[in-house]
């Protein structure tokens, strides 16, 4: 496993509790919901930036619908994507726990219905390394 593969769980865990903590602190807007959860969570990306400079080239938050946040990570560096992926669906189970236990949560707490979250993972040229949708479980 080389040091992006390994980087990118701790990555998803901490971005999915950033976005737990920002969406706690949503108000109220005359925004679609989805977009309230989009924009709480924006503030985090410098960090995350910048703590994973080494791996990731962009980071990017975005909605799709009107029940879906989509995070997009683009490796700085190329990296095998089916060794990539075979990682990466080897942390479903942690995703999937961590969507139900914080993200989905706090995304129903600003009136996102039916929430799911999707993690794309990009190579530099901008071929799909992974992707996978949540849903609450």
């Amino acid at each position: 496993m080389n040091k992006s593969t390994a980087t990118t769980p701790r990555l998803l865990l901490a971005l999915a509790a950033a976005c737990a903590m920002a969406l706690c602190l949503l108000g109220c807007s005359s925004k679609p919901p989805i977009e309230q959860v989009v924009d709480s969570v924006q503030s985090s990306i410098p960090d995350l930036k910048a703590q994973y400079a080494d791996t990731y080239s962009d980071i990017t938050i975005t909605a799709s619908g009107s029940d879906t946040i989509v995070y997009t990570y683009t490796y700085k560096d190329a990296v095998d994507a089916a060794a990539t992926a075979t990682t990466l669906d080897g942390q479903k189970d942690t995703l999937q726990s961590t969507c139900d236990e914080q993200v989905f949560p706090a995304m129903k707490q600003a009136g996102v219905t039916a929430p799911k979250a999707q993690y794309v993972f990009l190579n530099p040229d901008g071929s799909q390394v992974w992707t996978n949708t949540f849903s609450a479980s």
